[in-house]
């Protein structure tokens, strides 16, 4: 697929700034109008390095979501990647903090609607769950689809129907 509704434009690297100093790698994918039509975001958050293997899997998953009307952003977690600072291990209470920071961050941004989702396998869908249990309360979070590659709730249509539907309830 390389026609959508809305044409995309890709910021291929964004530092989103943490309350302790550090600073996450980003990778951005945006319809042009954003700016005068503010969009949900989507965030993947994983260490998987934004500009290694996953690049081939990121391009055409995120331009899709943006091509639709979404803000598609990946995220190097702390330690990985271009991101600053040192990961300790798997799906710490830090890295969970940060993933709140940069939501908070996406919901700030002037092309977002405040609204903001956050989508993965396997390490991306194990930490959109841990973050969803911390009941952030300054924005909503919506849109979860896989851990382990395992559908963790019936999703009618494709995911962007879902977000649309859910963004749309609430």
């Amino acid at each position: 697929v390389d026609t959508f509704p809305r044409p995309v434009r890709v910021v291929e690297n964004v530092w989103i700034p943490l309350s302790d100093g550090c600073q996450l790698a980003a990778r951005v994918w945006l319809p042009q109008d954003a700016e005068s039509r503010p969009v949900p975001g989507i965030l993947e958050f994983i260490p998987y390095r934004k500009r290694d293997h996953t690049r081939l899997r990121d391009e055409p998953i995120h331009h899709y979501i943006a091509g639709h009307g979404y803000a598609a952003l990946r995220v190097d977690v702390r330690g990985s990647g271009d991101s600053d600072g040192l990961m300790a291990d798997e799906y710490q209470h830090r890295e969970q903090d940060d993933a709140l920071e940069v939501i908070a961050w996406i919901a700030s941004r002037p092309w977002c609607d405040g609204n903001v989702g956050m989508t993965g396998i396997s390490w991306g869908g194990f930490n959109s769950l841990q973050v969803a249990a911390r009941m952030y309360c300054s924005g909503r979070i919506y849109g979860w689809r896989f851990a382990l590659g395992v559908p963790l709730r019936t999703i009618p249509g494709n995911l962007l129907n879902s977000l649309a539907t859910a963004g749309a309830a609430s």
